[in-house]
């Protein structure tokens, strides 16, 4: 009996181990279309298939359709002299938003876009690469994303800083990644994200910041084990206390 055991304990680890592969090899995969963000650079331009997010959007905190205006940026441009400029994190271009109170007019530009596939219910998960980039007229060190589906707000990411100056040449941004985790309330979903400072809206160049945002992961289905892992788990314990 004691060796029966001992074969049981060797092969149940295998089988789960394998059960669980099983089980994540079927999770479903949605994808962003350009999730690299590639574009033509210039301010008012979206990364191809992507678009920016209007005025008059209810999350977004923009009074004009200056502040709400996308932004694509690659290491040449489009305005290196202002630091609308940078190394993107992947291929030749990367996104930015800017935030902050210009004037009389509130700043938080973003990019946006619509994904198929998703089933109802079902929790999902994806990465992007997150850093502050800076120009003349937003020269704070640090910030984030806020992340919306469908208008409902997921995730505020943490809070990303530099030690690169806005005007710096090459400007070789200090990326970072960062995941979100969301659970689908449709089959079609947009997904906005929007460059956010924990610190506030500033309304000089100090405390203003400007984000950048790239290379976007697949969006993958969180995989739940199957009735029958969870059967060789529970088996497993069994084994355990027995032994014990």
């Amino acid at each position: 009996m004691k060796n029966r055991n001992t074969r049981l304990r060797v092969k149940l680890p295998i089988a789960l181990a394998s059960l669980l592969a099983i089980s994540s090899s079927q999770a479903a995969t949605v994808f962003f279309t350009n999730p690299g963000l590639d574009g033509t650079p210039g301010y008012g331009n979206a990364p191809t298939s992507w678009s920016g997010i209007p005025v008059g959007t209810t999350y977004s905190e923009a009074t004009s359709g200056d502040g709400a205006s996308p932004i694509l940026m690659g290491p040449t441009g489009p305005n290196v002299a202002n630091g609308y400029f940078g190394t993107p994190q992947s291929g030749n271009t990367f996104a930015g938003g800017i935030y902050r109170t210009i004037g009389a007019d509130n700043y938080q530009q973003g990019i946006q876009q619509t994904v198929t596939g998703f089933t109802v219910g079902e929790q999902y998960s994806f990465t992007f690469f997150q850093a502050v980039v800076g120009y003349s007229g937003a020269q704070d060190d640090s910030g984030s994303w806020k992340v919306f589906a469908n208008g409902a707000l997921i995730a505020t990411t943490d809070t990303s800083t530099t030690t690169v100056a806005w005007n710096t040449p090459g400007k070789p941004l200090e990326w970072e990644q960062r995941t979100i985790t969301f659970t689908a309330t449709a089959e079609t979903i947009n997904l906005a994200f929007l460059s956010f400072d924990p610190e506030g809206s500033g309304t000089d160049a100090a405390n203003g910041v400007m984000m950048g945002i790239d290379s976007f992961s697949d969006i993958t289905e969180v995989p739940e084990p199957s009735f029958a892992a969870l059967g060789l788990i529970g088996v497993l314990g069994i084994l355990r206390r027995r032994r014990a």
